[in-house]
C-alpha cells in the first residue's frame, strides 16, 4: 500500500517546478496586461510636471480660451463681452501675485514680486502656446525655454525662473499645488526673485479634465 504513494509523491515532487513556472507564466501576462491602466492611472495625476518630467499626457485637440494680456495699438476695441474676460484674467493674475507674495510672507521672506507686463506676456504666451500645440512643459516643441520666452519679449534679466501647472481651478489652488513641490516652491520662496508675470488659460472643452486649467508663473530679476 505504501509503494505507490511514494511513487505518486515523486512524480508531484518532479512535477513542482513545472507547476511552479506556470504560475510565475500566469502572474506575468497578468501584469504585462494591467501595466497600461497604472501607466495611465500614474500619467492622469498630473500635480505640477516640471521640465524633468517626460511624457506626461498631451491635451487632445484643444478648443481654448486664449485671452491676450494687452491688446497690441491698432487694434479693434474690445467688445463688451472680451472686455469682461480680460477684467477676470487680470484678477486672477492679481490674485496669483498675492497668493504668492503670502507665501512668501509666510516663509519668512521680505522681498515682495511685483507684476511685470513683459513676463506676463511671456507667461501668457506659454500657457496659450501649450493649449493650441497640445502640450505641458517648460520646453516647446521648437526647443524654446523660459528664458528664451522671456527674453524675446525684451526684458533684460540676470535670474529667471518659471512654474507650470494644470487642473487647479483657482489661484489659491494652483498656489498651493507649487508650494507643496519642493523645486516650485524653491522657486516661490527665492527672495533674490523680486518680479513675477502670470499666464492662465481655461480650455473647458479638453478632453482631459487634467488641463481644463493651465497655469504659467515666471519669476525674473531685471539687470
Amino acid at each position: 500500500m505504501g509503494y505507490p504513494w511514494r511513487t505518486l509523491s515523486r512524480y508531484a515532487r518532479a512535477l513542482l517546478p513545472l507547476i511552479l513556472l506556470l504560475a510565475l507564466g500566469i502572474i506575468g501576462v497578468r501584469w504585462i496586461f494591467n501595466l497600461p491602466l497604472v501607466r495611465e492611472a500614474v500619467q492622469a495625476v498630473v500635480p505640477l510636471p516640471t521640465s524633468s518630467v517626460p511624457d506626461m499626457p498631451q491635451l487632445a485637440t484643444p478648443s481654448p480660451t486664449l485671452v491676450p494680456l494687452s491688446t497690441p495699438a491698432g487694434s479693434p476695441p474690445q467688445n463688451g463681452e472680451q472686455a469682461a474676460v480680460q477684467t477676470e484674467l487680470v484678477a486672477l493674475i492679481g490674485e496669483v501675485i498675492a497668493s504668492t507674495n503670502r507665501a512668501r510672507t509666510e516663509h519668512g521672506c521680505s522681498v515682495m514680486v511685483t507684476g511685470n507686463p513683459l513676463l506676463h506676456q511671456a507667461a501668457q504666451r506659454h500657457t496659450e502656446d501649450m493649449a493650441r500645440r497640445s502640450y505641458f512643459s517648460h520646453v516647446s516643441p521648437d526647443g524654446e525655454s523660459a528664458d528664451d520666452r522671456i527674453s524675446t519679449t525684451g526684458y533684460r534679466w540676470r535670474e529667471v525662473a518659471e512654474n507650470i501647472a494644470a487642473g487647479y481651478p483657482s489661484p489659491d489652488a494652483v498656489v498651493a499645488g507649487w508650494m507643496n513641490s519642493p523645486g516650485h516652491r524653491a522657486n516661490i520662496l527665492n527672495c533674490r526673485l523680486t518680479e513675477i508675470g502670470v499666464g492662465y488659460v481655461a480650455n473647458p472643452d479638453a478632453t482631459n479634465p487634467t488641463y481644463r486649467y493651465l497655469w504659467t508663473q515666471v519669476f525674473g530679476v531685471p539687470q
